[in-house]
């Protein structure tokens, strides 16, 4: 009777043991218990634009540091339901996201990164480009939705309500819509990107994003990007009363400034 019964012991225990291996296993791959106590496969977040000497922190864990010339990371078997992501380089202000990632679906994001302290030099008036750059600072135009500013590769259109809203609007591919157009709660053409409490003095693209703008108001130049999921980003750039800018043309991360008649070019480059 003793070595029956121990025999059915041993058995549901090594059931036991098998079944709670098994939700070990499962609970590792990243699968989680959903609505109704089913399972949810797990999902991944696809980081991108990141610079090189970057760390990425998953829900507060160090997943990734970027090497030279690496711009993209995978994040794999991250569970279903709401997660944090922090990218953060030395020098260069934090950016996080808070994000909701789908069963068995990729999530896709992408960073930007404003120097803390950017580099920049004072063009004199002595200086013979100095009228031409302030004259071209002052003539440019604040984008309209007459008069949108497009994206490099024309897929997107920003401009201003003639006030404190800054606008964005898809005209890439239909059916093609990206996810920094996204919110938490839905998908659309058109999004607001920022309303603030003064009006806007300058806007443009950020130098070779579609996805992140500049804008200046009445306390400096800033930096935020289109995407509204969970937390925008939103950097400053330059601080000053009421600066305005135009991005240097033949510079790929360079801004002209015009703060108070002082004409600085201001280096965005790592």
């Amino acid at each position: 009777m003793w070595r029956r019964g121990s025999k059915r012991w041993c058995a549901v225990s090594a059931v036991g043991i098998l079944l709670l291996l098994s939700l070990f296993i499962t609970y590792r791959a990243g699968w989680r218990f959903g609505e109704g106590f089913s399972l949810a496969a797990p999902g991944s977040v696809s980081m991108h634009e990141v610079p090189p000497e970057t760390k990425v922190y998953v829900d507060n864990k160090r997943r990734a540091e970027t090497a030279e010339g690496q711009r993209d990371l995978t994040f794999t078997n991250i569970s279903a339901g709401a997660h944090l992501l922090l990218a953060s380089r030395e020098g260069y202000w934090p950016w996080f996201k808070e994000l909701s990632v789908s069963p068995g679906e990729q999530t896709r994001v992408s960073m930007f990164a404003v120097p803390q302290n950017p580099s920049g030099v004072i063009i004199k008036e002595a200086d013979p480009s100095y009228r031409q750059i302030r004259a071209l600072i002052q003539n440019a135009r604040v984008p309209s939705a007459d008069a949108p500013l497009l994206s490099a590769d024309a897929s997107v259109a920003i401009f201003t309500d003639g006030g404190t809203a800054i606008h964005a609007r898809w005209r890439g591919e239909e059916g093609a819509l990206p996810s920094f157009f996204c919110d938490d709660a839905s998908c659309t053409e058109r999004a607001v990107v920022f309303e603030g409490a003064s009006g806007v003095n300058a806007l443009s693209f950020y130098p070779g994003r579609s996805d992140v703008l500049l804008f200046s108001g009445e306390s400096g130049i800033y930096a935020i990007e289109i995407d509204r999921r969970g937390t925008q980003n939103f950097q400053p750039v330059y601080l000053g009363p009421a600066p305005t800018f135009v991005p240097k043309e033949d510079a790929a991360l360079a801004l002209y400034v015009d703060d108070q008649g002082s004409i600085l070019e201001l280096s965005l480059a790592p």
